[in-house]
């Protein structure tokens, strides 16, 4: 996966900044140095490494393995000193079975990995779904 901030490599879609701060879960004080990856779908359900995929038929990864090395809509970086991370992207789309979220993951390091989904509000999702092209 790129180290970059802009994720957005073209796609269409309404301007999505991410800014995460990674913590420890027992004392709450800001992680600097773990490296922090998101990855999600673009307006219309599609992954990248996925693009032959019919998002309306299947959900990308759990049975179909890979189809392509693209990239878009994928990033890491790693957290500062106070624990930030900020990604631009594009708000995601949905497919099949599941709700809009996009994917992360916090390496502590290089061999622990913590997941994480983020979800959004359903009022919020509605609005963005009404506008091209995710309509």
């Amino acid at each position: 996966m790129l180290e970059r901030t802009d994720i957005r490599d073209g796609k269409e879609g309404v301007l999505l900044d991410l800014e995460l701060r990674i913590v420890d879960a027992a004392t709450c004080r800001p992680l600097g140095g773990p490296m922090v990856e998101i990855w999600h779908c673009d307006a219309l359900g599609v992954y990248s490494r996925f693009t032959k995929v019919d998002p309306s038929a299947t959900s990308p990864g759990r049975t179909v393995p890979p189809t392509d090395a693209e990239q878009w809509l994928r990033g890491r970086q790693r957290a500062s000193a106070n624990g930030f991370v900020k990604f631009r992207t594009v708000y995601p789309g949905w497919y099949r079975d599941r709700t809009t979220h996009v994917h992360g993951k916090v390496w502590t390091t290089p061999e622990r990995a913590f997941t994480f989904q983020m979800y959004f509000p359903d009022s919020l999702t509605r609005e963005v779904g009404l506008r091209p092209p995710y309509s």
